[in-house]
């Protein structure tokens, strides 16, 4: 197959770099390519603005659009989310029509329940959130192609992703209570999440959503981290988080239903192997 993924970053490259290494033909899409390993065939384009058609590959099969946003807010989600998949979109032009996928990877932050209810890709999605109501805009664009899929990946986490152990290390632990229940999905798991949809034949969904198997409560992750890295019970400060995503759990059955089996299953395992790495 030729792949074109338009953004390249740490999940991106991942999972171009394991398409390319089963064979498949693969075109990374990005503002610096000089990042891209050899493995992916670069196309040096800025999404923010028009894109030239004559640079994209042509007879592409299957898309995958894992942009990130530049900073956190509106105005850099609606440019990098709902533009940005319009430019490509435009560029692409009759390519749309032959196509066989076109991934676009969303997050949970399109669902506002906020009282540890369960949630699954039929549930009611209305954000309160600019990241979410910009997301589920965006997601609209996609899921209207008839072989558009939207991916919602849940907390991702991983090497270079060392944000909670920073507050960890400096003793920064959410409270026990009230529960705030943490979704989240290694940075591994995702590129081959992409990649198995990528290659599964006869998909009919539109929509699924990629979290590890466990939400617990985010005081059972932090005090275990805790205790990994040996933070002293004196030097732990509990409270509740002054800006958290909401309390809900994230259910995977869809996507386990069909077939894929999680590397990093929990976060024992995922936060295990990084502490690994680190300690070696």
């Amino acid at each position: 197959m030729r792949i074109l993924i338009a953004g390249c970053g740490d999940i991106g490259t991942k999972a171009g770099i394991m398409l390319h290494e089963k064979g498949h033909e693969v075109f990374g899409l990005k503002r610096d390519i000089s990042t891209l390993p050899e493995q992916i065939i670069p196309i040096k384009a800025d999404l923010s603005e028009a894109i030239d058609p004559s640079i994209l590959p042509t007879d592409v099969d299957k898309v995958i659009y894992i942009l990130a946003a530049s900073a956190f807010n509106e105005q850099a989600y609606q440019q990098a989310y709902v533009d940005g998949a319009r430019q490509l979109l435009e560029a692409l032009g009759n390519q749309v029509k032959t196509l066989d996928r076109f991934i676009f990877v969303s997050s949970t932050s399109v669902y506002a329940q906020n009282n540890g209810e369960w949630v699954d890709e039929q549930s009611l999605t209305e954000p309160v959130s600019f990241n979410g109501r910009v997301m589920l805009q965006a997601e609209q664009q996609i899921l209207n192609l008839a072989q558009g899929l939207v991916v919602r990946f849940s907390g991702i986490y991983g090497p270079g992703r060392n944000r909670m152990l920073a507050q960890v290390k400096a003793g920064q632990i959410a409270a026990e209570r009230p529960v705030i229940y943490s979704n989240r999905i290694h940075s591994n798991d995702c590129a081959s999440v992409l990649v198995y949809l990528t290659e599964l034949s006869g998909l009919q969904d539109k929509i699924l959503l990629a979290s590890d198997h466990y939400p617990v409560n985010l005081n059972e992750i932090q005090t275990w981290l805790a205790d990994q890295l040996g933070v002293p019970e004196t030097q732990r400060d509990y409270q509740i988080p002054k800006r958290r995503a909401g309390s809900k759990r994230i259910s995977n059955k869809r996507l386990t239903e069909l077939g894929y089996e999680f590397k990093f299953p929990d976060y024992r395992a995922g936060y295990g192997d990084i502490l690994k790495s680190i300690n070696n």
